[in-house]
């Protein structure tokens, strides 16, 4: 699918109406996927109610669910909306009406480009200082968890199935890999 594309300064970006479709600039560049597909959003909703549960049961953060502005860099116009984004109490200087900073966890669900997640994005949350980075495959039904390093992302782990997910941003988290991609049954 077709991304929308056009040139904006942040002011105008941050101007926009309220929506709930994603929009995020890159460098100036205002990116407009469509609406995620309903795996997508059932698949960000079932690790939301995971890592929700243990982030507040363990009072260590907060936890957003897209739509919300991640701005990493205002001179160079970067403002992202990952689908799940962590930030543990210590970084809470960087809430606001917006995320301003790198986060400590951003979860992306592979939609329309997952290119830009793999290469773009991965690119720009290593500059910017994310701690950990989950791409999470639909289609492969796999979770790849990168932690960051001094030479950039390294690959922690691909969880598929029984695999239990491992996190170094939330030490004791756990949950099978499966539990994300299990599909509810409508009758």
């Amino acid at each position: 699918m077709a991304l929308t594309r056009l040139k904006i300064t942040l002011d105008e970006y941050l101007s926009f109406p309220e929506t709930n479709l994603p929009c995020e600039l890159i460098d100036g560049e205002l990116f407009m996927p469509p609406a995620p597909f309903l795996q997508h959003q059932e698949i960000v909703g079932k690790l939301y109610l995971i890592l929700f549960t243990f982030i507040s049961q363990n009072r260590l953060g907060k936890l957003f669910l897209a739509p919300v502005d991640v701005i990493l860099d205002v001179d160079r116009l970067i403002v992202v909306q990952p689908d799940l984004v962590y930030d543990s109490k210590e970084r809470a200087s960087i809430l606001g009406k917006r995320i301003q900073g790198a986060p400590d966890l951003v979860v992306e669900v592979f939609a329309s480009e997952p290119s830009r997640d793999k290469t773009l994005k991965l690119g720009i949350y290593a500059q910017y200082g994310v701690r950990e980075y989950w791409l999470v495959d639909p289609e492969q039904k796999s979770v790849e968890v990168r932690r960051l390093e001094k030479a950039g992302f390294e690959v922690l782990g691909v969880y598929r199935n029984e695999d239990q997910i491992n996190s170094h941003v939330l030490p004791g988290l756990k949950f099978k890999a499966h539990e994300a991609f299990d599909s509810f049954q409508l009758q």
